[in-house]
């Protein structure tokens, strides 16, 4: 029973150390975002995604926020570079 105990909390703490990686993940992209740094928004978000997705069902428990902040950031970053995709694809040169 204690070894038991021992194996629960140690997985207890793994998770949880987990959902604070993924936090600073996704506070890692918003604040790379605000400044302008697409790119690196872009990392952080997707190492956030990924640490959400292995959270699998404890996320919405841990990180109730994470999602949505998470598909704002998305949709954001999707909106600031549609202009310079378009005009990439079309072979025209962007706006300045």
């Amino acid at each position: 029973q204690v070894l038991s105990f021992q194996q629960a909390v140690a997985a207890a703490g793994s998770t949880l150390a987990h959902a604070d990686q993924t936090l600073r993940a996704l506070d890692a992209a918003e604040r790379s975002f605000s400044r302008g740094d697409s790119a690196a928004a872009a990392a952080s978000l997707s190492t956030a995604r990924a640490r959400l997705s292995a959270l699998g069902g404890q996320a919405s428990r841990l990180l109730p926020t994470a999602a949505g902040r998470t598909d704002a950031l998305v949709a954001k970053l999707e909106d600031g570079l549609r202009p310079a995709l378009l005009e990439a694809i079309s072979g025209r040169q962007p706006a300045e």
